[in-house]
């Protein structure tokens, strides 16, 4: 996806589109958020029968499923940042990621250190939590100071909280009506149909990919009526 948006960001920045360039940083954030969020949110609800699926042992399931749901959490908050990062990227603005980076590493290397004794990989998946959530919280901040100065919230509301609810609502629903006892296949045919809706609630609540997604439809059954 990066790929994708950043020869994109590049060209609108070199043109001075601003109109055009804050339509597409709002699309490729909320693919982002659709997408990563899904995926990320199924991991976290039932990262316990994803894990059984594929490994055939519960009782391991059961021992690595918290790690797998803090790994989850602090993936989506990193993918939440590739946007703007790619931004960045597009005005030629890499300071400030080179800054927190360093700030980055000063701070986690004795912080890990401390923890991973004491607290294991959980302790140390918690720290990746923090690192990605201070971004998402703090140096987004910065970011929308310098660049798209008007668009900060409509990220944050629009772009990035509306589907993560929207999916973490209907995957919570979902996890909470499972019956209990079902066997590996119709354990595997619920969590498909789960991710399926909640992807589903993500692309729904996301308004500029459901416009897409609309469109995309209404052309293809227009150019097979005609």
């Amino acid at each position: 996806m990066d790929q994708a948006f950043f020869p994109r960001f590049s060209a609108l920045v070199a043109r001075n589109d601003k109109a055009s360039l804050n339509l597409t940083f709002h699309m490729g954030a909320q693919l982002v958020a659709v997408f990563a969020g899904a995926a990320a949110i199924v991991l976290m609800l039932f990262g316990d029968i994803v894990l059984t699926l594929w490994t055939h042992n519960s009782d391991l399931a059961q021992r690595v499923a918290p790690l797998l749901k803090i790994l989850s959490l602090g993936m989506l908050l990193n993918c939440l940042m590739h946007m703007p990062y790619q931004l960045q990227l597009a005005y030629g603005w890499t300071s400030l990621t080179v800054k927190v980076n360093i700030i980055a590493v000063i701070l986690i290397t004795p912080t890990i250190c401390f923890v991973a004794p004491r607290y294991g990989a959980v302790g140390v998946a918690y720290i990746w939590v923090l690192l990605n959530a201070s971004n998402v919280l703090f140096v987004i901040h910065t970011i929308f100071n310098r660049i798209l100065t008007t668009e900060k919230w409509r990220w944050y509301i629009y772009d990035v909280a509306s589907p993560l609810l929207s999916a973490v609502v209907i995957a919570w629903i979902t996890k909470s009506l499972m019956p209990n006892g079902l066997g590996v296949l119709e354990q595997l045919i619920y969590l498909t149909i789960s991710s399926c809706l909640t992807l589903l609630a993500a692309v729904f609540a996301a308004s500029l990919v459901r416009q897409h997604l609309y469109l995309y439809a209404k052309n293809i059954l227009f150019n097979k009526s005609s």
